[in-house]
């Protein structure tokens, strides 16, 4: 994993305040780093994007993907795989990542966020502020 970015969720969590039992998802992720940037891919299948909340506070980036219910009153399963809840990813970001620039899209059920990386002051010269003359 990236040095600049630091899991902070953990994997499957009940959410504390329901009244149904939903769960707090860990998305899985793909990170792919450049010396420019970093990309980070979240799944979040069954989420549409206006139920989709990125923000970035403090140095974490938080991802939250509200999924519907997919059972109505009564309902009853024959079989039933899919794990009812909410997707929820927090990442510490390294002061290297340019946190005012970050880039969100959405396609096909995959979150990406690109994380830009700041330039790094390289070696430059410093003038010195002088007095105006005759002061």
């Amino acid at each position: 994993m990236s040095q600049q970015l630091e899991k902070t969720t953990p994997e499957g969590t009940k959410s504390p305040a329901a009244t149904k039992p939903r769960w707090r998802i860990s998305p899985k992720l793909d990170i792919h780093e450049s010396e420019a940037k970093i990309d980070v891919h979240f799944d979040l299948p069954g989420v549409r994007s206006e139920d989709i909340d990125v923000h970035f506070d403090a140095g974490l980036l938080t991802v939250v993907g509200k999924t519907a219910d997919r059972q109505g009153p009564g309902t009853r399963f024959a079989v039933r795989e899919y794990r009812q809840g909410d997707y929820h990813r927090s990442l510490r970001v390294g002061q290297e990542v340019d946190a005012e620039n970050i880039a969100a899209a959405y396609d096909n059920g995959v979150l990406t966020l690109t994380l830009p990386r700041r330039k790094a002051a390289g070696p430059h010269k410093i003038p010195l502020n002088l007095p105006a003359a005759g002061v």
